[in-house]
Parts: structure tokens; C-alpha cells; sequence
């Protein structure tokens, strides 16, 4: 082997190398896995026509996805901080009875000792909703509007931060009815939940490689690829 084709060679290997380095530090840096959360209990409280009378008892659930390294704004609340990631979550599913409502996009709010009434001391709330709607079937003709998490700590022990939760918040850590709710409202109407089940986040599919990631991927497996058909060539020469 020529002095010239050692160098080409060993350049090329330390390309490979760096590129593999490049592509571990893509998928170790800032690619974390999507987190889904979800709650569920039954039906408590209704308003509206008969055709919300005949969901009370029902099973009522959601469940949302988001990205866990989601960057949101911190702002100054009466008493604490507000951590607001609009537009966090990438999917959300409503199941009410048989009824199914959907949206790609939605917001959570984690309010740190909000203090509303001093009289009353400090709070921390846990909050997702659907600004934009939802989409899904009407109720006795009313077409739905907005869903709405609303866990309320009326002690203020369970967040440290207004940091976006990346474990499951549980309503068992909450305060219980009133001040904790899943509802889902309706032009004319709502479905609440006053009281249901704790469940832990569950488990999401790996990251999936952005463009980036491929493209470096690739380029390390070119320049091996390359790399043995040229020492090929040598061997046969």
C-alpha cells in the first residue's frame, strides 16, 4: 500500500469515526422519547339536555402526548410562579362512553404556589386543555368545544417548581372533587369527572431519528462501505 492510499485511508476512517460520534451525541442530546399520560374515572356531573343525562356514570378517559424537553415560558403569579408549554402536546384523545374526541395539539400549565385569596394560602395546579377544540361527535346536536385537567393542591405540596412533570402527577396527590376535574364541554353543555383513577404514565415507543440523525448515519455508512471496496481493489491488484 502506497504512503498516499495509507493517508486516504486513514482519513477516511477517522471520518467514519467522527460520524459515528456525531450521530451518538444526536440521539443522546435533546431527543428524548415522547411521554404519554392518561386519566380516567367516570362520569359524575352533567349539564344540559337529556342527552347529557344519559352519560352520568359513564367511563370518561384521556390521554395526551408530549415532548418531554418541551420548552414553555415561567412568568410571576400572585404568590408563585406560572409555567406555561402551549402547544406541548402533539396528541390528545377524549373517550367518552362510546363517544370519541380527538385534537393534535394542546396546552399544560403548572401553576407553583398561586396564592388567589391569601386568606386561603397558597395552591399548586396541574392543567391541560384543548384551546383550539377538539374534534368528534355532537351530543343531542350541541358539537363539542373544549376539554379541560384541572388538579388542584389546595396545600401546595406537590410541586417544587412551575417545571413541566415528567413523571405522571396523580390525583391522589390532589385535592379530591371539586377542585380536581376532567370535564369535557360542549357549546350548551359539560361532562365532569369529580373523582377517578390513578394511573402511571405509560410507556412510549424509542425516539425516532430526526433527518439530521439519518444523514449523518448514512454518511458513516457510505464511507465504510467505500472504505472496503477500496481495500478490495488493493487485495486484487
Amino acid at each position: 500500500m502506497s504512503r498516499m492510499d495509507s493517508k486516504f485511508t486513514g482519513k477516511l476512517f477517522l471520518g467514519i469515526v467522527v460520524s459515528g460520534i456525531l450521530v451518538f451525541m444526536n440521539v443522546a442530546q435533546g431527543h428524548a422519547a415522547p411521554l404519554s399520560f392518561a386519566y380516567d374515572g367516570n362520569v359524575t356531573r352533567v349539564s344540559g339536555g337529556p342527552a347529557f343525562s344519559d352519560f352520568l356514570g359513564e367511563t370518561f378517559g384521556v390521554q395526551y402526548t408530549f415532548e418531554s424537553t418541551a420548552v414553555g415560558t415561567s412568568s410571576p403569579i400572585p404568590g408563585g410562579t406560572l409555567g406555561q408549554y402551549l402547544g406541548a402536546i402533539s396528541s390528545l384523545t377524549v373517550t367518552a362512553g362510546t363517544n370519541q374526541y380527538f385534537v393534535n395539539s394542546g396546552d399544560i400549565q403548572v401553576f407553583n404556589n398561586f396564592t388567589p385569596d391569601p386568606s386561603r394560602g397558597p395552591q399548586d395546579i396541574y392543567q391541560v386543555s384543548s384551546p383550539l377544540g377538539l374534534f368528534g361527535p355532537a351530543i343531542g346536536g350541541i358539537p363539542v368545544r373544549q376539554f379541560i385537567l384541572n388538579l388542584t393542591d389546595l396545600s401546595a405540596l406537590v410541586f417544587d417548581s412551575e417545571a413541566l412533570p415528567t413523571t405522571q402527577p396523580l390525583p391522589s396527590a390532589f385535592t379530591p372533587s371539586i377542585s380536581s376535574t376532567l370535564s369535557l364541554s360542549f357549546e350548551d353543555g359539560i361532562l365532569i369527572v369529580d373523582s377517578f383513577n390513578d394511573n402511571i404514565n405509560i410507556p412510549s415507543g424509542a425516539p425516532i431519528p430526526e433527518p439530521s440523525t439519518l444523514l449523518l448515519l448514512g454518511s458513516g455508512m457510505v464511507g465504510l462501505a467505500l472504505l472496503r471496496k477500496r481495500r478490495k481493489g488493493m487485495a486484487q491488484s
